[in-house]
């Protein structure tokens, strides 16, 4: 058996190794740099749905008392908050990403507006629609494709989809 010089041996990569895994290396980010972001938005987003939850349960148990929103008709907002039992001081400036929530009574909607801290839903709405007609309360959340000015349905956690 020939010995091959020491100087002459291979050392380290070659090219072709190491353009085969910056390929590699690229194809994987571009699948996980997106999908990295969509978690992070909708982490965000978990705010907006925990800070909607006394409402929601405010409103539930309005409807069992009262039969319907319809007492709620034409009150400011601070005034259904208030007839909801849930504090005024809940949400605005105590919240990172949560601007403004508002009530809906004609068409049994909240609806939640961001603040510029989370640019993924300028200009968009979460809008969680209520169904009154069954008797219980079921909540759906409304996307892009079913209401334009909706944050898009990839944003919605799985229960709200």
């Amino acid at each position: 058996m020939e010995r091959i010089p020491i100087a002459l041996r291979s050392k380290g990569f070659s090219l072709i190794e190491l353009m085969i895994a910056l390929a590699i290396i690229s194809i994987l980010s571009s699948i996980a740099i997106p999908q990295y972001r969509n978690y992070i938005t909708k982490a965000k987003l978990t705010e907006a749905f925990l800070a909607v939850a006394p409402i929601k349960f405010g409103l539930v148990e309005y409807v069992s008392v009262n039969g319907s929103t319809a007492g709620l008709a034409g009150k400011t907002w601070s005034a259904v908050l208030k007839e909801l039992g849930v504090s005024v001081n809940f949400f605005g400036d105590n919240s990172r990403y949560v601007k403004n929530f508002w009530w809906n009574n004609t068409k049994s909607e909240i609806r939640v507006s961001f603040t510029d801290n989370l640019p993924e839903a300028n200009g968009r709405y979460l809008v969680m629609r209520a169904d009154l007609d069954s008797g219980a309360f079921r909540w759906r959340c409304l996307s892009s494709t079913t209401y334009s000015l909706a944050l898009p349905a990839e944003y919605l956690p799985t229960s709200c989809q």
